[in-house]
């Protein structure tokens, strides 16, 4: 069917469907760009947590590697390196150190274990030369923190690794400080998060091994996304955005999370936020379905207000058109009803006015008529009369000759 078959009031709906499809599309572009911002912004805003918690806590490590360094120092600056001169720089150190640690052990120029504290006898006499860290101290004099080791009582610790150094300047050993990650107190450094039921905080090493976490249970284990979290790692780089959080243990599939990490900027660490991306984006879904509902709810009043409308402007018309229909077949009897506002109602007016003077007319005429054919009937009398009258004078005329 072509446009112009339909009728007036479709083609009022589909005029006004159109202009308002047209708003609509403009409103939604806009609230889509707005949806868009603010899922930008939140992804943001977990993104910049990251980073402070990350930067905050490299400057915890950094601080608890500096005190280590610094009591590894006082000995040689003390001109003590006597046992006890080398207890109390071990119990210093537990004191001094933010990080609560596990054990505070000294070793000798060949990285074996001389001394802890608290004292732990299995650890005396241990070679600790094979780690990295220790190796660095003992060789090149460098303090470093190392990764995620297995301890003794069958624990997993990483260390806070500095030089000491004897009465010449040169390196006689170095401190070990242990942190086991579920005996410390690496958690309370980290601010209070608000991140409603399904949020955690981790921080993993470059192995991609979770140190520790918001939820205990996570400890020790590898990462999930630990190959993309190292790669991040490496490059001191952070990112946010949407992944999987995989739950083969159970077999329950997989579920979208939002994902924010960033880097330590000087330890090889880093701080991962996770959490539901349902309850991420749960303000921007709300708003996405009262747009809709308000687009759907829109849409709809505009289409009843035009048919409701329609209906008041088309019925008069409908009624005006039958009426002028009859004026066309000669009914001049039926009045035309007064319908309908303003213009609507001047044209019904209109057609009534007219339809009285054609009706006056029309009577008019007939009345001339009917005067017409007496007039012609008397003239038929009298033309009539005046014939016979004519007839008579020749016929006694005749009478009177003879």
């Amino acid at each position: 069917m072509r446009i112009g078959q339909l009728s007036l009031q479709l083609k009022l709906l589909l005029v006004i469907a159109l202009a308002t499809g047209g708003m609509l599309a403009v409103l939604i572009l806009v609230a889509v760009t707005a949806l868009t911002e603010n899922t930008r912004r939140s992804l943001q805003e977990q993104l910049s947590v990251a980073q402070s918690m990350a930067s905050q806590m490299d400057q915890l490590l950094a601080f608890s590697l500096k005190t280590v360094e610094v009591n590894g120092q006082r000995p040689s600056a003390e001109g003590e390196t006597t046992p006890q001169a080398m207890r109390r720089s071990l119990q210093r150190v537990r004191q001094e150190l933010p990080v609560y640690p596990w054990y505070i052990a000294f070793l000798d120029a060949e990285g074996k274990v001389v001394d802890s504290s608290p004292f732990l006898p299995e650890l005396v006499g241990q070679d600790r030369s094979s780690l990295k860290e220790v190796g660095q101290a003992l060789k090149q004099g460098v303090s470093s923190l190392s990764g995620l080791y297995p301890d003794v009582q069958g624990e997993r610790a990483f260390y806070f690794v500095a030089p000491v150094y004897g009465p010449e300047g040169k390196v006689t050993g170095s401190l070990l400080a242990a942190v086991a990650p579920q005996k410390s107190n690496l958690m309370e450094f980290l601010p209070r998060l608000s991140l409603g039921a399904t949020g955690y905080v981790d921080m993993v090493d470059s192995q991609g091994i979770i140190l520790t976490s918001s939820r205990s249970e996570r400890i020790y284990q590898h990462s999930d996304h630990g190959e993309r979290l190292t790669d991040i790692i490496r490059t001191k780089g952070s990112t946010v955005g949407g992944c999987h959080r995989c739950h083969t243990p159970l077999g329950e599939g997989r579920e979208r999370e939002v994902l924010a990490f960033a880097s330590f900027p000087r330890f090889p660490w880093g701080i991962a936020i996770r959490q539901d991306e349902g309850e991420v984006f749960a303000p921007v879904r709300r708003l996405e379905r009262t747009l809709a509902l308000l687009g759907a709810l829109g849409l709809g009043i505009a289409l009843t207000a035009t048919w409701i409308g329609g209906r008041r402007v088309i019925e008069p018309l409908r009624r005006l058109t039958s009426a002028s229909t009859g004026l066309a077949r000669g009914d001049l009897e039926t009045p035309v009803p007064v319908v309908g506002e303003s213009e609507v109602r001047l044209l019904s007016e209109a057609l009534e006015r007219m339809r009285r003077e054609l009706q006056a007319s029309l009577a008019q005429t007939r009345r001339h008529e009917e005067q017409l054919v007496d007039l012609s009937r008397r003239r038929g009398k009298e033309t009539a009369a005046l014939v016979k009258a004519s007839a008579s004078l020749v016929a006694a005329q005749d009478e009177t000759e003879t």
